[in-house]
This record gives C-alpha cells, structure tokens and sequence, in this order.
C-alpha cells in the first residue's frame, strides 16, 4: 500500500484496498446494510398494513414495494457504501427496480396463492406472505449494491 492508499485507509476505511480491507469492508458494509434493511422493512410493513386496510393487496402491495425500493436504495447509496455522487447511481436505482420486478413477482404470487387457498386471509397473513417475500430480495440487494457501489 502506498502512502495516498494508506491516507485515504486510515481515514475511510471503505477506501482502503479490496484485499486488505475487504473482510472490514464487507462487515461493516453488510451492519449497514442490515441497519437500513430493518428500517425499510418497518416502514414497508407498517405502509403495507395501511393501505392494505384501504385497498387491494395487490395495490398495497405495489406501493409499499415502489416507495421502500426507492428510499432504500438512496438510503444505502449514502450511508451504507458511501457512495453520494457515485457514478453508479443511477444503475443501482435501474438495478433496483429489476430486483423490485423479482420481489413483486414473488411476493404477487405468494399473495395469490394464499388468497386461493385462504378467501379470508387478512392483513396480518398478508403481510406474513409478503415479508418473506422481501427477505429473499434483500439477499439480492445486497449483492448487488455491493458490486455496484465498491467498484
């Protein structure tokens, strides 16, 4: 390591080479992540509790998923990898809306099937469905806000 690459380590260690400060890199950039995962899944439960109140599922659904996606997204650019004015941006945010494809697809799906086979299913199984359903895309997510954001 150079003396700028020793600098820049010891003042940001996201900074600090991959194959010296990968393992900090990753654990702190996965505490982070989960830090900001935990905040988006309260809001998207409690905004999919609402509105599933209010309206179809589905509906509740879409857009719960669509407001949490975008925020969470902003939300780890900045905080969680750092990376405000990132050139990669806007393909996380693109990144993002296909994992939000993925996750809807799935989570659709999961409300469908409960519906078919429970009429009656209210809001606190729908948002059990819906959970795990976004527990899955979360893995995803990571993967691919790392790979986009610590290039």
């Amino acid at each position: 390591m150079n003396e700028n690459e020793a600098l820049a380590a010891a003042t940001n260690p996201s900074a600090a080479p991959e194959t010296e400060a990968g393992e900090r890199g990753t654990v702190s950039h996965a505490m982070r992540f989960a830090l900001v995962g935990v905040g988006s899944t309260v809001l998207y439960t409690l905004l999919f509790m609402l509105l599933d109140m209010r309206m179809n599922h589905h509906l509740a659904n879409v857009t719960a998923l669509l407001v949490c996606t975008v925020l969470n997204t902003w939300v780890n650019q900045r905080f969680t990898f750092d990376a405000a004015g990132h050139s990669g941006g806007k393909a996380a945010h693109v990144q993002s809306l296909a994992i939000l494809a993925v996750t809807l697809a799935v989570t659709t799906g999961a409300l469908a099937l409960e519906h078919h086979l429970w009429p009656n299913a209210g809001t606190f199984w729908d948002t059990v469905t819906v959970t795990i359903g976004n527990a899955i895309a979360t893995v995803v997510r990571f993967v691919v806000f790392r790979r986009i954001f610590t290039r």
